[in-house]
């Protein structure tokens, strides 16, 4: 189970990282650089979307944020952000 949030932190090729161990990937957290929902950082996760679609990965996305600026808005902010990138892994 890797963490967006922590590889970022020990590691500047987040998705080179992920792809080392993709086989053996079951879910991946994803929180942005600065533990908020996704987009609210500076990680590009357009570009670990995209390398885990080349990958292969089959693997699900999970979120572990902090709740700010509050709990559902946190979650709001999070799903608003991934749905889009989601739904475009899964069409292709």
């Amino acid at each position: 189970m890797p963490d967006i949030f922590h590889i970022n932190i020990e590691d500047r090729q987040i998705a080179g990282e992920l792809i080392k161990y993709i086989e053996d990937t079951g879910y991946i957290h994803f929180a942005d650089s600065n533990r908020k929902a996704p987009g609210q950082g500076h990680i590009d996760l357009f570009d670990i979307m995209k390398v885990l679609k080349s990958a292969g990965c089959s693997g699900r996305v999970t979120v572990e944020i902090l709740p700010l600026p509050e709990p559902f808005m946190a979650a709001k902010q999070a799903m608003d952000f991934l749905k889009p990138m989601i739904l475009e892994y899964n069409h292709k």
